[in-house]
């Protein structure tokens, strides 16, 4: 698993309420080419470790990547979780799930996995913590 520690970046579809499993969108503006990058070469580790491992070496399909097109300004990852990640301010308190308000700002760990289900390949995107820093309800 690889992870990545964005800079600055908005959350949207914020689910992160419900026990079990957690998930929220986020949106890297297209300006910070060095998380971008970053995230790309995650992705391509996570690749090619999934071909020796996960997949087998079958790589007939390309696979699925989280990194999508969103605007003109922001890329974006739907990450998710089956741990409710952490949630801190910008002084470091705990925050609680229903504090978070879509647009949201602040910084997320993530991390990279590869999966193999009903015959699509892909690599999936975790959301380990995040830290709000503004839009706090």
């Amino acid at each position: 698993m690889t992870k990545v520690i964005t800079k600055k970046v908005r959350f949207e579809n914020i689910d992160l309420s419900h026990d079990g499993f957690y998930r929220v969108r986020v949106l890297i503006p297209r300006s910070d080419r060095g998380t971008l990058e970053r995230i790309r070469e995650a992705v391509g580790a996570t690749i090619s470790e999934a071909a020796r491992t996960v997949w087998r070496h079958d790589r007939a399909q390309a696979p699925q990547i989280p990194l999508k097109e969103y605007d003109a300004d922001y890329m974006c990852l739907d990450a998710a979780s089956d741990a409710r990640p952490g949630i801190i301010d910008a002084d470091l308190q705990i925050l609680q799930p229903e504090q978070l308000r879509n647009g949201c700002q602040g910084f997320a760990s993530l991390s990279f996995f590869p999966y193999d289900a009903g015959g699509g390949k892909g690599i999936g995107a975790g959301v380990n913590n995040m830290q709000i820093t503004e839009g706090i309800a």
